[in-house]
């Protein structure tokens, strides 16, 4: 099964979780005895740890392999918040290293490989 299927599931899950947990709340609530807070408690706490896998899967956890292997190349895991200005002189145009599968990377001379979101001017220079 795929993160993204797991992901899913769980998110589906946490909205079950949320309204069970109401209906618990409303009857514990009501005076309906122990076993209702109980059921309260658990709920909670499994919503709690479905939340954690949420958090915990979206990041990659340092496993993606990022390589810069050109002259003047630049290579981002996460978001570029900022701008990048790179050059190259003298640069041949090989590609450099193959791209790792699922990796980040930036193999050409003056090139920019970013991970997620990108939120600035990039600016490449490459001179023979």
């Amino acid at each position: 099964m795929s993160t993204v299927v797991r992901r899913s599931i769980a998110a589906a899950a946490t909205v079950v979780v949320a309204a069970a947990t109401g209906v618990a709340t409303n009857v514990a609530t009501d005076d309906a005895g122990t076993g209702w807070w109980v059921a309260l408690g658990m709920l909670v706490v499994l919503g709690v740890a479905l939340q954690v896998y949420l958090t915990v899967s979206s990041s990659d956890g340092g496993g993606t392999d990022v390589t810069a292997a050109g002259a003047g190349s630049v290579a981002i895991g996460g978001s570029l918040r900022g701008s990048v200005k790179t050059k190259a002189s003298g640069a041949s145009g090989s590609a450099g290293a193959a791209p790792a599968q699922g990796g980040i990377t930036a193999a050409g001379p003056g090139s920019v490989a970013v991970g997620k979101d990108v939120d600035g001017p990039i600016e490449t220079d490459v001179t023979p």
